[in-house]
């Protein structure tokens, strides 16, 4: 833009025709005038990617927070297994309560991993328009016709959404997916 504007203030040096002077002279206002335009975008576009940055960022982090709170649930959980191993070898019945046990600490990890699903959906979809709710309930109609946990769904959903996917687009790869 810079050397269009130079190079027609060289030729409306040169003239001596007061017709083609002001026409150079037009010509460098519409550019002056495409450039303020063109710097008033750039404006807006830096802006909105430094608050989309930021968001990103926020968002980064309270994911993590979740993940670090999901650790030490886990850790908690292992602690809690090794107590109930303990008074069971106390009392004697060691294999009931190992099972007991077992299951519970499944039951938690069950938890946990839901939990995980449904904080990465939540994140993946912020800002994109795409209702948090309408996905949930695709999630389970998907689990309650494959017999696959939705947890599986809510992360394919959360992996095609940062794929830039609409959900329309999300629905459809999932259900074909699924008929394969």
């Amino acid at each position: 833009m810079k050397a269009a504007e130079n190079q027609l203030k060289v030729a409306r040096r040169q003239s001596n025709d007061p017709k083609e002077i002001a026409k150079y002279d037009k010509e460098l206002k519409r550019l002056a005038q495409d450039l303020a335009i063109a710097k008033k975008e750039q404006v807006k576009l830096t802006s909105a990617v430094n608050q989309k940055k930021e968001a990103l960022k926020k968002s980064t982090a309270e994911l993590k927070r979740h993940e670090e709170a999901a650790k030490k649930s886990q850790t908690s959980n292992k602690n809690l297994t090794r107590s109930f191993s303990s008074l069971a070898r106390g009392l004697g019945v060691t294999f009931s309560l190992a099972a007991f046990t077992a299951l519970l600490k499944q039951g938690v990890t069950l938890a946990m991993e839901a939990e995980k699903a449904n904080k990465r959906l939540e994140f993946s979809l912020k800002g994109t328009g795409i209702s948090y709710s309408n996905m949930i309930n695709f999630a389970k109609e998907m689990e309650d016709k494959l017999a696959i946990s939705d947890e599986v769904f809510k992360n394919q959903i959360a992996f095609l959404t940062l794929q830039g996917r609409t959900e329309e687009q999300i629905k459809k790869v999932i259900k074909t997916a699924a008929d394969l």
